[in-house]
Formats: C-alpha cells, structure tokens, sequence
C-alpha cells in the first residue's frame, strides 16, 4: 500500500503540473491578446493609411482646379484646408481625414532668392553660405562657406555647390539649425521652413496662355498688333524712344514712360515681358504668399506686404501682377522693384492629408504636386513620403 509519503509527493507533483499549466495557459492568452491588438493596430493603420490617401486624392482633384485658372488663389490664405468632416464624406467606421494645400509659389524659393531676400529671413552670414551652397563655383561669398569650411568639421562633407533638393538640406549648410527652421514667424503659426521651398515656377506666357510680347525689343507693328487697345500711336512711339534711351529690364519700366498712365500699364502688363525664357523659376504668388514672405521682397516693408494681403481679402484675387498697381501704397518705383519677381498663378502645392481612427491611430503622408504646364487636368507627384 503506497505510503503518506508517496501520496504527498504525487499531490505535489500534480500542484507543480497544474501550475506550470495555468502558467502556459496563461502565457498563451497573453501571446493571443498581443497578437490580436496587433492585429487591431495593423487594421486601424492600415485604415488610416488609406483614409490618408483619400485626403491626397481630395486634394489633387483641388490642385488640379485651382492650377487650371486663369490664376491662383488659396481663398484668400496661403494655405486651404480640406477634411471628411467639412464636405461630409463619411468613410465608416470613425474614419476621416484632414488635408492641407499650400502654394509653393506663396514661399520663397531657396534656389534662386537673392542675397537680399534671403538676408530678411536669416542673418547676412546664413544667407552667403546658403548661396556659397547652391552655386556652382568654389569661390565663398564674404561671410559665406564653401569647401574648406565643411571638410574641416568634426565630420567632414562636401559644400554641395548644386541646387537645394529639399528644404530639410539647409540643415547642412553653415549656421543653421534645426530650431532656426522650427521657429515660429508669423501670427498665424506658420514656422520658417513653412515660407521656404525649393519648387516653385511659372510659364512665361500670358493668362490666356499665349506667349507674352517682348517689350524690350519688339517693333512698333508688333506692339500694336498686341496691345493696339490700350495705347495710342504718340504712345508707342513713346515707349520706343524710353527704351533706346535706358534699355527695359521688367514690363514695369513702362512706368518710365513720361504721361504714361498707371492704370493703362496695368491693363497691359501681362501681355508683356523682356526675356525669352520659358520657364520662370522661383516667382512669389502675390495671392497666397504671407505677408511676411512679400516683406521680404526688396523694397517691400511689413506695412505694404499686410496691405496686400488685406486688398486681396478684401476685393478678391489679383488676375496678375500688374493689378498691384490699383494699390495706393504700391508706387512706381517698388512695383518697378518687385515685379520681375511676382506672379499670380501656380502650378506647384505641397500637400500633407492626414488620416485617423475612432481610437486616434493616425497616418500621414506629405508629396508635392505639379499640375500640368498646360493648364490641363492632370498632376505629376515630384515627391512622395508616407
């Protein structure tokens, strides 16, 4: 007959079983709970992901539009915001998401600003070394940086002496960091690298899309077979004599022209240009740029750039730059400064559509988008991250 003993160790042996099974059990059910939120978590990912790529489709059809016009406008604003919950489109499920446009032609392009226009926004050192970064020569500019700066740190790199490609790159040139760019700089809470792009052109045409008329070299018939409703012969004639006298750099030397009135340079000046490029590289959209970026332009001060951005809230978008000329407080000499720089249309936007769940999982993603040169609708992505 087996011994207490025995029975002892049988119940302890079986206690010891039971629990190294509760034990498994229990590890099990963890594992499957673990492996079920990451389940839940992967659907809700993936959800928002696609709410996400909602949002961007949403907005490329709004980009296309937009781009399609005669010119360009966010609104009023130099951002348009977009989400489910405004145009009531129901995704399921607690599903939505929210898309924001911004114009690159309402920042300032870091390719091709000038020293003066960067020197408003950094300090003169960080605007040398920005163009030091972006030209092609090994020559520094005199407070700028080229080779010799950037192999002597403590890592060495190349000064890249070629265009920027991201905004992000200007964290490797001299002087710059990561909170100088983070900085908050308008009233509206935009940060510095919120003005900035390295994407931003136009075509050299007219608002019906036809090419603009050289007026530095066109001949009297040319001029007239173009512009023949909004001056006169004695007019033209004038125009010719001023130009063989100080040769045009900008339509709005016009403004030279002795008794030549505002208001006709400004019904003209579309039609007009003095360079046969066809691609125009980093002009300011006077529509969406924030008054902080139109103060940066030379001779513009805080007190005009709000102006404008005030006379486009209050009488609508400019149809094109010659327009400025309406404004009391743009004179002949700062439109003369300023508008070989400026445009009113776009065909570039930044877009960053946002996607969430009922229970806060979110996903992103942030391209930029061109619309097609001609005006049609279609877009091509220049960059994608998700």
């Amino acid at each position: 007959m087996p011994s207490k003993r025995m029975h002892g160790m049988a119940l302890l042996t079986a206690i010891w079983i039971l629990a190294l099974l509760l034990v498994m059990v229990a590890g099990f059910a963890a594992m499957v709970h673990s492996e079920l939120e990451v389940a839940r978590n992967f659907g809700d990912l993936t959800k928002a992901r696609w709410a996400a790529r909602a949002g961007f489709y949403r907005a490329q059809v709004e980009v296309e539009q937009r781009a399609a016009s005669t010119y360009t406008t966010l609104d009023g604003g130099s951002q348009l915001g977009i989400s489910a919950a405004d145009e009531s489109v129901t995704l399921g499920d607690g599903v939505t998401y929210q898309t924001v446009i911004e114009d690159e032609a309402g920042k300032v392009n870091i390719n091709t600003a000038s020293s003066t226009v960067l020197s408003t926004l950094f300090s003169e050192e960080v605007a040398d070394a920005i163009i030091d970064w972006r030209d092609t020569d090994s020559t520094p500019q005199p407070n700028g940086a080229e080779d010799d700066y950037y192999i002597g740190l403590a890592t060495p790199y190349h000064c890249k002496n070629a265009p920027f490609t991201t905004v992000d790159e200007l964290l490797l040139v001299k002087g710059i960091t990561r909170d100088m760019l983070d900085a908050v700089v308008t009233e509206d809470g935009l940060k510095l690298r919120e003005l900035l792009t390295v994407a931003s052109t136009d075509t050299n045409t007219d608002a019906d899309g036809q090419a603009r008329v050289n007026i530095a070299t066109a001949t009297k018939d040319q001029l007239t077979s173009a512009l023949g409703s909004v001056f006169t012969s004695r007019e033209f004639d004038a125009i010719i004599k001023q130009r063989t006298s100080s040769a045009f750099t900008s339509p709005a030397d016009l403004l030279k022209v002795p008794n030549l009135a505002r208001e006709k340079v400004m019904a003209a000046f579309d039609k007009l240009t003095t360079t046969q490029d066809k691609a125009r590289p980093g002009l300011v959209n006077i529509n969406t740029a924030p008054a902080e970026v139109l103060a940066a332009l030379p001779g513009m001060d805080a007190a005009t750039a709000q102006a404008v951005v005030q006379e486009r809230t209050d009488n609508g978008a400019f149809t094109d730059v010659g327009q400025l000329l309406r404004m009391d407080q743009v004179s002949n000499e700062l439109f003369m400064g300023i508008a070989n720089l400026l445009t009113a249309r776009s065909k570039i936007f930044r877009v960053v559509a946002a996607g969430q769940c009922k229970d806060g999982m979110s996903q992103s993603i942030t391209c930029v988008l061109q619309a097609d040169a001609a005006g049609g609708q279609s877009s091509q992505i220049l960059y994608w991250q998700e």
